[in-house]
């Protein structure tokens, strides 16, 4: 299955390489980071409930969490090679 996965992290701990260990872990293949805090997986985890478990023990009780399954149509402005990644990601 397909995610997008967004998020903030607010002051307090920060930890923005441990958040992205954890998507790294829960995606399979080389997953796509189009802008600074989202992310493009294809994940062998059941539902967006499951990466949420496992990415929630990395960030603070302040910060944001949004995941969200892709199913269908999608548009972006981006430049290359971002863009050329988007495509094979979609069309894959």
């Amino acid at each position: 299955m397909k995610y997008q996965i967004t998020y903030d992290l607010n002051k307090l701990g920060q930890n923005y390489k441990l958040v992205e260990r954890v998507i790294l872990e829960v995606s399979d293949g080389k997953p796509i980071k189009p802008l600074e805090t989202v992310w493009l997986i294809k994940s062998w985890a059941q539902s967006a409930d499951d990466i949420l478990y496992l990415i929630q023990t990395a960030i603070d009780n302040n910060d944001g969490l949004l995941i969200c399954p892709i199913k269908g149509d999608c548009a972006w402005l981006l430049g290359s090679p971002v863009s050329t990644d988007i495509m094979r990601f979609f069309t894959e």
